[in-house]
């Protein structure tokens, strides 16, 4: 157990000194996060709502829905 348990030991202590290593790592992390957690955060792109036409960023529309970058020509949310 004492033998599997060095090799990983050594590795996280030679990443940690490394700070392009250590960069990476916690990009990589971010970016698995953001990939498992957005689906579930974000309006469906395919429904529109022609009353909210052209909206800017960051508004919400009359139905209390917050667009973070707006709305095309058919309603639909940017982001």
């Amino acid at each position: 157990m004492n033998a599997e348990a060095k090799p990983f030991k050594e590795f996280v202590y030679r990443y940690s000194k490394n700070f392009a290593g250590v960069f990476g790592f916690i990009l990589l992390v971010v970016l698995i996060l953001l990939a498992l957690i957005i689906p579930f955060t974000t309006l469906d792109p395919e429904v529109t709502d022609v009353n909210n036409r052209y909206l800017t960023f960051n508004i919400t529309d009359s139905n209390g829905v917050h667009h973070i970058l707006g709305t095309d020509h058919l309603g639909r949310d940017l982001w």
